[in-house]
């Protein structure tokens, strides 16, 4: 998942018995992944596409480079004791919030990755367009769908009915959808903070207020969102990870029995 380009799904045309089905279009183009991580969660935000001139659209064909998780590469960041509290986490909803450049993506990439891990992950790199809430909860769909091919078609043909609401529809019917999930899973959302419209931090909060028992649901940001924390944190229903996410060791010779010695760079920035 680390190419930048890959193949575009879109959704099926009408007919008998392919209602949702996704396949590969051979008129459309692989295009390159949007790469924007710049900025903040913006305080407001407007409705886009998904209702404007009070009608759908059709969706836009989908990136499948976005649900895939990124390849972890080797690095001098110690993150063992992060990566074994996500693993043994009970915690329905996890918060990774960190600065850019902080770590985020690795570290969820090192969990999915760890000896300790057997749960599938389901993937979805976000960018700012998926502000739209109907191309949000399509990629939603199909992240699941990667893990577990059975679930969401009911979701995907709601998504193509016009005037369909986004958290008073389609959301409770991904509850029901995920409710069906015959193992537990793990569904990240990356780069969360690049949302800002409303409508889609609301279905996302009737998503977290009513999280299947076989869905863990992991937000990576770089700001806290618009959900209930304080109410999930009160039952016990979050986990965090904030701050630093690791520890980079100095480097040493393999043959100098000499503690390493702090620069005085590596004591003006703490390691």
């Amino acid at each position: 998942g680390s190419s930048g380009h890959g193949r575009c799904l879109a959704p099926d045309a009408a007919g008998p018995g392919m209602a949702g089905a996704w396949h590969r279009p051979s008129d459309v183009r692989s295009v390159t992944r949007d790469a924007d991580r710049e900025g903040s969660m913006p305080a407001a935000a407007t409705r886009t596409g998904s209702r404007a001139a009070g009608r759908e659209v059709a969706p836009a064909p989908l990136l499948s480079t976005k649900l895939h998780a990124p390849r972890l590469r080797p690095e001098l960041v110690d993150r063992a004791t992060l990566v074994d509290r996500l693993v043994t986490s009970g915690a329905p909803l996890t918060l990774v919030a960190a600065p850019a450049g902080s770590g985020k993506t690795t570290l969820l990439a090192a969990w999915r990755a760890s000896a300790g891990e057997s749960r599938p992950f389901a993937w979805l790199s976000l960018d700012r367009g998926d502000n739209d809430s109907v191309r949000f909860w399509a990629y939603m769909v199909e992240a699941v769908r990667a893990v577990a091919p059975d679930i969401g078609e009911p979701v995907l043909a709601l998504l193509r009915a016009p005037g369909t609401d986004p958290v008073e529809t389609v959301a409770p019917a991904a509850v029901a959808e995920l409710e069906r999930l015959d193992r537990e899973i793990v569904l990240v959302l990356d780069d969360y903070h690049l949302v800002s419209n409303p409508e889609v931090h609301a279905s996302v909060e009737l998503l977290v207020e009513h999280l299947p028992a076989a869905l863990h649901l992991v937000i990576a940001t770089r700001a806290d969102p618009p959900l209930p924390l304080a109410r999930l944190r009160v039952r016990g229903e979050l986990l965090e990870i904030r701050g630093r996410l690791g520890r980079r060791p100095l480097p040493r010779c393999a043959d100098d029995p000499r503690p390493p010695r702090r620069t005085g760079l590596h004591r003006r920035v703490r390691g």
